[in-house]
Order: structure tokens, then sequence, then C-alpha cells
């Protein structure tokens, strides 16, 4: 098994994680918009995606409002792509639309899922195809513009979800931890360089007890990727 005797000893809620997580992406983008040079900013940086990609198909599997869910997504997004339009950071779509194309896969699949459970034949032959033809409309969108982590990237929260078919606990946790391993393969099959180094996030996530933690604001996370990015590019206009 890959849950860990370390492992058990440790145990982190999703706050402290999360936290972890913004504090990498920061260091990340400090290294990316101050100092592109210093490659070990980079490497620490890393750990931050696979930890969100974790959190994006957990909050899929729990959360009770996907809509609401992919709209404040897709609100912090527009948000974020401002802020670099602003300061004419433009080569890319930021990663939370590639979250946001995650939740509309994630959506998708679940009411195929529920159709072929009802054995509704109509309906799941509809949805399979309309899931099948998502898939391809987000390959072919990553062929024309650049977005964060591109096709792979889209799709690893939606591996880390299927986990949800699979056994409960600390296998169930095993299991996602395994899937997002997967997921971060691919990625790293496309992109390579230090890509290799988001397997660090592995024995982070193996130590996740399953609590939220509730003591971090709801919409700290979302404030915080704009806001961080608005002051590294103020930073740097000064520097």
């Amino acid at each position: 098994m890959i849950y860990t005797s370390q492992a058990k000893s440790l145990k982190l809620n999703g706050d402290i994680l999360k936290l972890i997580a913004a504090i990498t992406m920061f260091i990340d983008h400090t290294g990316a918009i101050l100092y592109p040079n210093i490659m070990f900013l980079r490497i620490i940086g890393r750990i931050a995606f696979p930890i969100f990609v974790f959190f994006i198909a957990e909050g899929c599997i729990y959360t009770r409002n996907k809509g609401k869910y992919l709209l404040n997504i897709c609100l912090f997004a527009a948000i974020t792509q401002t802020v670099k339009i602003i300061f004419k950071d433009t080569d890319d779509f930021n990663v939370l639309f590639t979250f946001a194309v995650s939740v509309v896969i994630i959506t998708v699949f679940q009411y195929t899922a529920d159709s072929i459970g009802r054995k509704n034949k109509g309906q799941s032959v509809f949805m399979m195809l309309i899931f099948v033809l998502i898939i391809y409309a987000v390959w072919f969108v990553n062929r024309i513009v650049v977005i964060q982590y591109g096709f792979w990237g889209c799709l690893a929260p939606f591996i880390v979800y299927l986990s949800r078919y699979f056994r409960k606990g600390n296998d169930g946790l095993n299991t996602k931890v395994a899937l997002l391993a997967i997921a971060m393969s691919a990625v790293y099959m496309v992109y390579g360089g230090v890509q290799s180094y988001a397997y660090l996030a592995v024995p982070l996530l193996l130590c996740y007890s399953g609590q939220k933690g509730g003591k971090v604001p709801k919409y700290f996370f979302y404030i915080f990727y704009p806001s961080h990015l608005a002051i590294l590019y103020m930073l740097k206009n000064f520097i």
C-alpha cells in the first residue's frame, strides 16, 4: 500500500494542505515573475498544482451545489485574468480556468454516470455522447489557446474524482493519490522538466486527515490567487 506508517503518524487537514499549496505557489510565482533564473523557486512551486488538483476533485465529490462551485471558480478566474492583462501578462489563461474546465468535465461525467445507473438507455447514450464531445472540445481548445497545464491539467481533477467509484477510508485516500500520480505523470510527459517535482506533493497528500479544518475563511484561497499575482507584478515594476 502507498499509505505509509510515517503518513499515518502525521495528519494534515484540508486548510493546512491548501495553505502549503498557497505558499509554494507564491514561491513559484515569485520565481517566475521576479527571479526567473532561480530554478529552485520553480521546483518548490511544483508542489502547489497537485494539491489544488486533489482538492478540486474533493470539492466536486462533496459539494452540494456544483453550479455555485463552478461560478466561484469562473468569477475569480476572470478577476485573475484581468490582473494578468493589466500587467501585460497575456501568454496564457490562468489555472483557475483549467479548474473551471475540470468542474465542467466532472459535472457532465456525473450526469452520465447517474443516467447509466438509472438504466435510462436513451439518456445514457445522449449523455455519453455529450461527455465525449466535451472531452474533444477541451482537447481542441487546448490546441488553439494556452490554458495552464493544458489538456491533461484539465483532466487531472477528473482522474482523481474517479476514486469515488473505488474503496473508501485509507484505501480511498491511497486510490485518490495514486490517480493523482497518474495524472501528474501525464502532465510530466507533455511538459517534462521541473514537472517531475510535482511528485513531492504525494507524501503530503498521504497525510490528509479527511477533515476540512474550517479555520481559514471560505474565500481566502480564491482571493489569494489574484491578490498575490497583483503584488508580485507591482514589485516587478519597482525592481
